[in-house]
């Protein structure tokens, strides 16, 4: 008999950039003179933050929980899909992701690798430093955990869609490869496939032995360089997931997302008024 485990699942901080969760001593109030966005990115950041601390208090003992698994993209790298006028020098970038892990306050952290673009394309990337500098317990390309009897495989990348017809596809395949390489033996059967990337939380459930596959919410907002201009998607979830396990048949995965009024669309109302 286990005590219940009380896990948290986040990614894709992409940090220090417009809409990334940003601890107050780095989220710096723009001018006045700045342009609206800037205004409204910069509340959006302050609201985020009040909302992931208060929601760690409400679901977390003493607002932190056992283990915190880390699936990719905690920094943004060197801009070179969000223009490098966007983010700013790896360093800071690096402090600031240090700072989420810190608040956070897990008792073992873990993680998994992002994407070569973003956490450095060399064998131990930027964040092998973050691991090294709280004294993660481990960190690779992809993670293979059994918590209280419970398998899970996890890796950052996943294909995407922009289609909503055919947004859970690439979870699904993802649930049926897991499989694969488990009947060939490379893998433990997992009853829990993670993935992270696509900025939107998707969950599919399998039957029989019980399976699920989660890509789950980011830890930034609408708003990068990149995604409002190039990308023509589905909505960005920003939040993080909480997984409750007691034991390998007793356990539930709950996201946590930002209610979505913190990133509607600015709009610009002209109404031209007739004479009667």
């Amino acid at each position: 008999m286990y005590e219940e485990l009380n896990v948290f699942i986040g990614g894709d901080l992409h940090a220090n950039t417009a809409t990334s969760l940003t601890p107050p001593e780095f989220n710096h109030p723009p001018a006045d003179s700045s342009a609206p966005k800037e205004h409204k990115q910069y509340a959006f950041r302050t609201q985020g933050w009040e909302w992931f601390v208060q929601t760690l208090k409400a679901i977390f003992k003493d607002g932190h929980p056992d283990i915190a698994l880390w699936l990719g993209d905690l920094i943004e790298g060197l801009g070179e899909r969000a223009e490098s006028s966007e983010a700013d020098e790896v360093p800071i970038q690096i402090k600031v992701a240090t700072a989420v892990v810190r608040y956070v306050g897990a008792g073992e952290n873990y993680f998994v690798r992002g994407t070569p673009i973003h956490v450095g394309r060399a064998k131990t990337t930027w964040e092998d430093l973050i691991c090294e500098m709280v004294g993660g317990a481990e960190i690779g390309d992809e993670g293979h955990y059994i918590f209280n009897d419970l398998p899970i495989a996890a890796k950052h990348f996943i294909g995407s869609t922009r289609s909503p017809v055919s947004k859970a596809t690439a979870i699904c395949g993802a649930l049926t490869k897991q499989l694969l390489w488990a009947v060939a033996g490379q893998q433990s059967l997992a009853s829990l496939v993670l993935r992270a990337h696509a900025h939107t939380c998707i969950g599919v459930i399998e039957g029989c032995p019980r399976r699920e596959g989660w890509i789950i919410p980011a830890l930034t907002g609408l708003g990068s360089v990149y995604g409002s201009r190039c990308i023509d998607g589905l909505p960005v979830h920003f939040g993080f997931a909480q997984l409750l396990i007691s034991d390998k048949n007793t356990w539930a995965l709950k996201p946590h997302i930002v209610p979505f009024e913190f990133q509607r669309a600015h709009e610009v109302v002209f109404n031209k008024v007739g004479h009667e």
